[in-house]
């Protein structure tokens, strides 16, 4: 939106980082072929689920941030503290558990060697073999493995085994923590993820993405040819924006068509002044009176005439069933008007300085591997990988456990299926 319309609504702002990421998915599935997807960042200090629809990511009609509720519209998005930089500890049951604390990025987990001492997930994943201690995490950050044991030895006496175990515990619950988020965004609302494509994404999402779409029961994991870097990429490919509500809390019908029509004018006459040129669109958030809760449906050709039969059957597609026998009412008008911004390109880099193909050995799911390595965003087309590898960028890694397969597209993202 306009710096100005900011300024003065900054609350249409709350959580514009992760929604970047969720656009970056978006563009990315469109690239490839996949339009319905569960997205997942998972950077320092949390991950954040979200879900995609017919290319289109799903809103809410209101949200809650810091324990403030916005009665504005957002994008879901789905927040647990299971970040690479997530503590892990064990509570007084002798129960293992990851976050809420985090070691931030200062002083970081005990790897990065800036005076952390208390376990995280990277220390768990460096200690597994995940990560390579002889490439920068970043340009200033040099991975210590001697410190990432040194910080989970603790948490194996107090489970009664040795490092490796206690570093696949802790992934083991981070994973079960990112799980519930992504079920909470499409079991929770009758969105079954078995038909979906999972897109893990931020610096430690790949990672963990054979493991997540495993118990989720997906079949398909795309990985980004720059994880890292999709929440940036989507804001760059996001388009100027403005969305009006207004409420009405009339019934749906002829009888009303006119109020409707101008509730409607009123806000589109407001939303060309706030983004002059731009092209809108009509919704309604309509609900069968006496429901608490509404959905919200495009109007077929912009006219009001179509709401009843078009929120029938996106009640049906929701929720499987098409309601009760009553009137449908018109709880709020919305106008959205839209710039898009231009599409971005998409291909591989060459020569980013990551390691050439070659093999690592580490721990996944309690067994020792021999994993081919692969340069992550360099790999030329129709290229196939077979787990367990491990896919290095400059930006992320990425695990490809065994029984899953790889080919890489056109644009440089790797999509995984299962073998």
């Amino acid at each position: 939106m306009p710096a100005g319309v900011a300024a003065e609504a900054a609350a249409s702002l709350a959580l514009s980082g992760p929604v970047g990421g969720v656009v970056g998915a978006r563009v990315l599935g469109a690239v490839v072929g996949h339009a319905d997807l569960l997205t997942l960042d998972m950077g320092g200090t949390s991950a954040d689920a979200s879900l995609v629809q017919g290319g289109e990511a799903r809103e809410e009609g209101s949200t809650v941030v810091g324990g403030v509720p916005l009665a504005l519209p957002s994008v879901l998005i789905e927040t647990v503290s299971a970040g690479g930089g997530s503590i892990a500890w064990v509570d007084e049951a002798g129960a293992l558990k990851v976050g809420p604390r985090s070691a931030g990025a200062t002083p970081g987990p005990a790897c990065f060697h800036r005076g952390g001492t208390e376990p995280t997930v990277t220390d768990a994943c460096l200690a597994l073999g995940w990560l390579d201690p002889e490439w920068a995490l970043a340009d200033t950050v040099h991975l210590d493995a001697k410190a990432a044991e040194r910080s989970l030895e603790p948490i194996a006496r107090a489970l009664g085994g040795d490092v490796p175990r206690a570093a696949s515990g802790i992934v083991e619950v981070a994973t079960a923590v990112m799980a519930r988020a992504l079920k909470r965004v499409s079991v929770a609302r009758g969105v079954d993820p078995r038909r979906l494509t999972l897109v893990p994404f931020g610096g430690a999402g790949p990672l963990f993405g054979c493991a997540l779409a495993d118990q989720l029961g997906m079949r398909t994991v795309l990985v980004p040819p720059h994880p890292g870097v999709l929440s940036a990429l989507g804001l760059a490919a996001a388009a100027e924006r403005v969305e009006l509500v207004a409420a009405l809390h009339r019934r749906a019908g002829a009888g009303e068509r006119s109020a409707v029509v101008a509730a409607y004018t009123e806000l589109e006459t407001h939303a060309a002044a706030l983004l002059p040129g731009a092209a809108t669109q009509r919704l309604a958030d309509c609900r069968f009176t006496g429901q608490g809760y509404e959905i919200t449906v495009p109007l077929t050709n912009g006219e009001p005439d179509g709401i009843e039969a078009a929120f029938n059957a996106a009640h049906r597609a929701r929720f499987r069933h098409g309601g009760v026998d009553g009137p449908v009412e018109i709880v709020n008008v919305r106008v959205v008007a839209e710039r898009p911004a231009p599409a971005p390109a998409l291909g591989r880099r060459v020569g980013v300085g990551r390691p050439t193909p070659g093999w690592r050995r580490m721990i996944v799911r309690g067994e020792r591997v021999r994993a081919q390595v692969w340069p992550l965003g360099e790999l030329p087309p129709r290229v196939r990988i077979t787990g367990p590898a491990i896919l290095a960028g400059p930006d992320a890694t990425a695990l490809v456990e065994t029984g899953w397969r790889g080919t890489v597209h056109q644009s440089g993202a790797v999509i995984l299926e299962r073998a």
